[in-house]
């Protein structure tokens, strides 16, 4: 039996994830509305766009219900690995439909949506624009959320600014967002191979001792997200500088800062030669 038959076997599950107690948060809202059709036509995809974008800030219902989704292909194209990967993020979270789900998933090709650890280049803040939106739609024809949204973005000045990454070759953009996938999921080995055979580690390190230090850092926590926001790319011959801020979060503690990138091009994909993490200024860390 496949990883859908094995879901759909289980009558609790058998026809959408049950109610959570996160559904007040006003994406999440929004989202089941359209992807149940309450009040709006029916879009699985604007849902899942939504969901989305609730799982980057941390939310793990959000996250448990996409991986819903592309565990069952409801209205979205079905990938078991999404969907393993989305549930293992939510259970360690806490969250127990998510924790169930995964006694039955096939997690060992378990890799995170493009969307969660790389934002689609739109021309403002995703999650800014898109919790704004939602908002407005939870309380019309009241206008909140615009202001907010507003604040933030003006809050910003010295993070990377609009995304700037049309016309970039989709290998970088693909290296990064496995790059910090790894990170995510915990997976060392593919975190560690993110990084070109001259990384230059920092501190008089050897590679040898970098990557336990890195091992050693990444084993102890729990859980782990990184996510990637207002991504910039510049590209010099067969390098590429990639700035933007990493927001970073564990059962240890959470950052935000401004990540830059160098990597340069491999025969295959974009390696990591270089990483410098710059603090965030006071005003820009809150979001």
């Amino acid at each position: 039996m496949g990883f859908l038959g094995t879901l759909l076997a289980l009558p609790v599950f058998a026809s959408e994830p049950a109610p959570a107690p996160q559904s007040a948060d006003p994406l999440i809202a929004a989202a089941l509305r359209y992807e149940r059709g309450e009040g709006v036509p029916s879009n699985a995809g604007r849902a899942a766009e939504m969901y989305c974008a609730a799982a980057r800030q941390g939310n793990a219902d959000a996250a448990y219900r996409l991986g819903w989704m592309y565990a069952n292909g409801g209205g979205i194209e079905r990938d078991d690995g999404h969907a393993a990967a989305l549930f293992q993020r939510a259970a360690a979270q806490g969250h127990e439909l998510a924790a169930r789900m995964l006694e039955t998933a096939r997690s060992g090709d378990a890799h995170l949506p493009l969307c969660i650890v790389v934002p689609p280049p739109p021309a403002a803040d995703v999650d800014s624009a898109q919790l704004a939106q939602a908002r407005q739609e939870e309380t019309a024809p009241k206008r909140t959320g615009a202001t907010d949204a507003g604040t933030r973005a003006a809050a910003a000045p010295a993070a990377p600014a609009a995304p700037a990454v049309a016309g970039v070759d989709d290998r970088i953009l693909l290296a990064i967002a496995r790059w910090a996938d790894a990170w995510t999921l915990r997976d060392v080995d593919r975190y560690l191979a993110a990084y070109a055979p001259d990384f230059q580690t920092g501190a008089g390190e050897s590679r040898q001792q970098w990557e336990a230090r890195r091992r050693e850092r990444i084993a102890e926590k729990a859980w782990i997200y990184v996510g990637v926001r207002n991504l910039t790319i510049v590209i010099e011959g067969d390098q590429a500088r990639a700035r933007f801020v990493q927001e970073y979060r564990s059962d240890k503690g959470r950052e935000s800062s401004i990540k830059t990138l160098t990597l340069v091009n491999s025969e295959q994909t974009w390696l990591i030669r270089q990483e410098q993490s710059d603090a965030l200024p006071p005003s820009t860390t809150a979001r």
